[in-house]
């Protein structure tokens, strides 16, 4: 049975390895074999690096048409390369930020209380809760 890394799509074949484990995949990812999902760069599921999740905000809306979402941010900064995980009732990932808007003008970091728009790789729902994944 095969495991294939959503972010390049390299096929790990999950009987070579222990569950519970983690591979690092060649694009750089660590692919939790036990959910297929890819990891923040630098992180293990388990006996790794330790990760934080500081929720600094929730999606307001979803633009489906363009991929994103906007976030209203309630506890804390967010800067481009910051990476994010997108936690809701049927949604969970994690990417990094590749780009954020105010009134449609590229910015670098915002704070709370301000209102933005971040592309997202997958469908973000109103609620959902936006975490900075930091080092512990």
């Amino acid at each position: 049975m095969a495991v294939i890394c959503p972010r390049c799509g390299a096929p790990y074949d999950i009987t070579l390895f222990q569950f519970g484990r983690c591979v690092e995949c060649e694009c750089g990812g660590w692919l939790d074999l036990r959910s297929g999902h890819t990891l923040p760069h630098g992180t293990r599921a388990e006996g790794g690096f330790p990760m934080a999740e500081i929720p600094v905000g929730k999606v307001s809306h979803y633009f489906s048409h363009l991929h994103v979402a906007a976030v209203e941010l309630t506890g804390g900064s967010l800067s481009v390369g910051d990476v994010i995980r997108i936690k809701g009732h049927t949604t969970d990932f994690v990417q990094p930020v590749a780009s954020i808007q105010i009134e449609h003008q590229t910015v670098e970091t915002a704070g709370p209380g301000q209102s933005v728009g971040i592309a997202v790789r997958d469908h973000a729902r109103e609620h959902d809760v936006v975490y900075k994944v930091v080092a512990d």
